[in-house]
């Protein structure tokens, strides 16, 4: 079995954000906000995670809110954009059968043996 890499928000990319779950955003975003860069970044980064996540923003923040967000399966947090701007989320993984169905080679997929 092949040992895996550590994945960062550097190396993250629409293959290998289907192998990290909600907890390993916030997680990997807390860790990236001491990189000078990540400013210029956030939003390519976010895109990213948004190919397999659902991520909305979270415009209200009071608990009977955030409950409802976690009462659909969505996992909530902050993330900070730049210096002055934190943004909460809320996201949750997408259905690996949202991959395929949205897959531009749908019906043509190689087969890859373990």
């Amino acid at each position: 079995m092949k040992e895996k890499k550590a994945i960062t928000l550097k190396t993250l990319t629409k293959s290998n954000v289907w192998d990290i779950q909600e907890n390993d955003v916030f997680r990997m975003w807390t860790a990236a906000e001491k990189d000078v860069d990540l400013k210029d970044y956030a939003r390519k980064y976010l895109d990213i995670i948004r190919s397999a996540f659902e991520v909305e923003e979270v415009k209200i923040d009071k608990p009977e809110i955030i409950k409802k967000y976690e009462a659909r399966g969505l996992k909530v947090g902050t993330i900070r954009m730049d210096e002055n701007t934190k943004q909460k989320i809320a996201i949750k993984k997408k259905p690996i059968s949202y991959l395929r169905e949205h897959s531009p080679h749908h019906g043509h997929q190689a087969h890859r043996s373990a």
